[in-house]
């Protein structure tokens, strides 16, 4: 069987914004994350480009410098449970 029905799971406690983007980009974290969260930056193949431990809710990041193209923000919070892991695609223009 086939089908052409496609789901996408975007995280409701987190929002990154403007996607997409060409010099920043921000995000939001709406959920108990314990006492940080932690973010790392992957181009598409896998490499990792950035990461930094945040302690407020927000983080404004410069993406000036990236090449265009997609990219994947993984995001943990303090917890560390697989459960509080999330990935969003980001494109930058």
């Amino acid at each position: 069987y086939y089908s052409n029905t496609i789901t996408l799971n975007f995280p409701e406690d987190i929002n990154l914004y403007p996607n997409p983007s060409s010099d920043k980009v921000n995000i939001t974290v709406n959920a108990n994350y314990g006492d940080y969260w932690e973010y790392t930056l992957h181009d598409m193949f896998g490499n990792q480009i950035a990461q930094d431990r945040v302690s407020l809710p927000y983080k404004q990041i410069n993406v000036q410098h990236l090449a265009k193209g997609v990219y994947h923000f993984i995001i943990k919070f303090s917890a560390g449970y697989d459960a509080d892991k999330k990935v969003i695609r980001f494109m930058k223009n």
